[in-house]
């Protein structure tokens, strides 16, 4: 496959989605919607702070004139409210609960694994499928805990949020500087992604300003870290190896209206958990545009530089851009562009370039079924390491093909098919064993949320 077949299917999703676009839009909601495909706000911070919420989003319930029941309906619309997770609802009517409530404090988490069977073998897998990296066999993904006291974007307000994980995620995702477990296991390990104090200042603009200072989770693309906020078991090439990770600084988010967030951050170093990565600070900033009023399309902008290299002051260069639209209730449609330059990455010193394009779609087949495709092109011009490289000279392409299954609020089900392809170097297999140019893996990942 040539890259131009990849551009190709980009541009005849888009297509495709404006030939749906004429279709009516989906109607308004209560504020009494439940969200089975995404986490009861579990980390609020993260959405507030440049990561887009197109991912994983709500099937809404809707009352009918007629009965005044709630009725389930189709479509991408998320709900305004945050309802309580299982953890809090369990813990209303005791003393904790009501203290948690009078301090406007909530406490979530889930716990997320599956298992992959890939046609290169056994054991961990080199360059792809990531975090499900270990073919034929189950890995235990995260175990996630988050308590948070989220903000009022009304008034003056303070909050505070602390998440920690445990699984083959924490090792996988774990700081290159301030680790807890620096050299763990990869099958299990434990780190705490954000901890964080936060104040939401009502001045300046319509919206205020939102302040944050701590360890962060990452400022990624529209298929995060958290499998509760994207739409598939295995994550797209841009995520891993190009987009940056967890980091420590200040972050600074001006609401300009209800179209336009503004994102800020100086950070440490990223990945880092309270250390400094390199001789220098680095800096990312985001921009957040809702097209219109009714938010059906949004382009979000992306851009690092600073230093990766722990020795070096030689600065890397990461753009990310991001276009997501609601074509109408049954299509949510993504396309996600990436570009690297570094001259010195964290473990590999020497030029490094990567470029990437993705399309995502979305289909809402019923209020709890989602059929999920996306088809994905990555180029690694120098076949270095981080950030961009993945340590073989060549360029990608996969499709997956999802099926996400939430029957309740709680619990999630996603199968998926997964095709990989190198073209340039064989580059899929078990670490340490025989590469091959092309791989399939079936995979089912259960997520559980409390």
């Amino acid at each position: 496959m040539q890259r131009g077949l990849w551009a190709g299917i980009c541009a005849a999703g888009l297509l495709f989605g404006q030939v749906h676009a004429q279709q009516p839009a989906a109607p308004e909601v209560l504020a009494i919607a439940t969200t089975p495909t995404q986490l009861a706000q579990t980390v609020p911070s993260l959405q507030a702070s440049g990561a887009t919420g197109g991912p994983a989003e709500s099937q809404p319930l809707q009352q009918t004139a007629a009965t005044g029941q709630p009725e389930q309906k189709l479509g991408p619309t998320p709900s305004p409210a945050t309802p309580p997770s299982l953890l809090m609802m369990f813990l209303q009517g005791t003393w904790e609960g009501d203290v948690l409530n009078s301090q406007q404090i909530r406490i979530s988490g889930y716990v997320d694994g599956g298992y992959t069977y890939a046609t290169s073998g056994p054991g961990r897998l080199s360059v792809a499928p990531l975090p499900n990296r270990f073919g034929d066999e189950f890995t235990f993904n995260q175990l996630f805990l988050a308590i948070e006291r989220p903000l009022d974007p009304r008034q003056l307000s303070w909050g505070f949020a602390i998440a920690s994980w445990a699984g083959a995620d924490a090792a996988l995702l774990r700081p290159v500087k301030g680790a807890i477990f620096p050299n763990p296991n990869p099958r299990f390990s434990f780190e705490v992604p954000e901890a964080l104090l936060k104040v939401h200042l009502p001045v300046l603009t319509e919206g205020g300003v939102d302040i944050e200072v701590g360890e962060h989770l990452p400022l990624s693309g529209y298929e995060p870290a958290l499998p509760t906020l994207r739409n598939f078991y295995s994550n797209d090439y841009q995520f891993f190896y190009g987009l940056p990770g967890i980091f420590t600084g200040v972050l600074v988010t001006t609401h300009v209206n209800q179209q336009l967030d503004l994102v800020g951050a100086v950070t440490t170093g990223t990945p880092t958990f309270f250390a400094t990565l390199s001789v220098a600070p680095t800096y990312i900033g985001v921009v957040n545009y809702w097209l219109e009023e009714s938010k059906k399309t949004q382009i979000s902008l992306r851009l690092l530089s600073g230093p990766y290299n722990p020795q070096s002051n030689v600065v890397t260069t990461i753009e990310n851009v991001t276009l997501s639209r609601k074509w109408n209730e049954y299509l949510t449609q993504a396309v996600q562009l990436y570009a690297c330059y570094s001259n010195a990455g964290i473990f590999v010193p020497g030029l490094e370039r990567a470029y990437g394009l993705y399309t995502i779609f979305i289909c809402r087949v019923t209020p709890k079924v989602n059929l999920n495709f996306r088809a994905e092109w990555y180029d690694d011009v120098d076949g270095r390491a981080y950030p961009g490289g993945t340590g073989f000279k060549t360029n990608y392409e996969a499709m997956t093909v999802a099926v996400d299954y939430h029957p309740t609020t709680w619990l999630q089900l996603r199968p998926e098919l997964r095709a990989d392809f190198a073209n340039n170097a064989p580059a899929f297999g078990p670490v340490g064993g025989p590469l091959n140019h092309s791989q399939l893996t079936a995979a089912i990942e259960c997520l559980i949320k409390f």
